[in-house]
């Protein structure tokens, strides 16, 4: 547990070292050191809300608990309670576009009233989303005055097939965390299985690395990862089955679902 908090407040959380995750990690740093709203965009499962526990966990209100709520589930009476009861800490809004229409008036409200206010009460607003919000307001959809307020400190999160040197790491690391929860010593991949995935496009991203990983893991039975233990799971919906090296493909015996953000696990 230590170990997992370490990584969270140091930023290490989020596995890789490819040029993409380094200036990341440096936008991280800069929002820790400051109390801007953010809004961090990116695709389902590429580790949004990972991102807002690192700032929240290498800021000045680390030391208080921090407070994360589903935009869909909140109504305007919700969201100013939510608000009040993350006075001094962080407040994560995920799913931002799903917000309700009376609650984005709240919303707004709050933030042009803290836009002439100081203090260390206000809370700390992070947004995060895989819409793609100027397009909502063009609908109508979702406030323009509220799009602008929420973009003070904009990140994007990448996608996984943006920087797939890290996928050799991430991989690593889920085996690692997965070896360490049941008290084994990590068997790591052979290098058909590691080419393997970095050839997928991974649309899920991060999260359907992670599950894919845990699933060749319990059927590897304390082997070295291959490629067999990989091929049966790793096609997608999006994109069906995954061409390999040789005339075998990738098939997925799971009914099509979303990865929800949630799957994601700090390594």
């Amino acid at each position: 547990l230590e170990q997992l908090l370490d990584g969270v407040r140091s930023g290490s959380a989020l596995v890789g070292r490819s040029p993409v995750m380094r200036r990341l990690q440096a936008v991280l740093s800069r929002a820790a050191d400051c109390d801007a709203t953010m809004l961090i965009e990116g695709p389902t499962g590429s580790g949004k809300s990972l991102a807002a526990r690192v700032v929240h966990c290498k800021s000045r209100r680390a030391g208080k608990g921090l407070l994360v709520a589903d935009s869909a589930a909140l109504d305007a009476e919700s969201l100013s309670s939510s608000l009040d009861d993350a006075r001094g800490t962080t407040l994560v809004l995920e799913n931002i576009e799903r917000l309700p229409t009376a609650a984005q008036s709240v919303l707004v409200r709050h933030l042009k009233d803290r836009s002439s206010s100081r203090g260390d009460g206000l809370p700390r607003l992070i947004a995060t989303t895989s819409a793609h919000l100027p397009e909502l307001v063009a609908r109508g959809a979702f406030r323009e005055d509220l799009y602008y307020r929420l973009n003070a400190f904009p990140m994007v999160m990448p996608a996984l097939r943006e920087r797939t040197e890290d996928i050799a790491a991430i991989a690593e690391a889920v085996l690692s965390a997965g070896a360490a929860q049941n008290g084994r010593v990590p068997t790591g991949f052979t290098p058909a299985a590691l080419m393997l995935l970095e050839a997928m496009p991974w649309p899920g991203n991060v999260a359907q690395l992670e599950m894919v990983v845990r699933r060749a893991q319990a059927l590897a039975g304390g082997l070295a990862i291959d490629r067999d233990h990989l091929i049966t799971q790793t096609a997608t919906p999006a994109t069906g089955p995954v061409a390999t090296n040789s005339t075998a493909t990738a098939r997925h015996g799971e009914p099509d679902q979303e990865i929800p953000e949630a799957a994601i696990r700090p390594f």
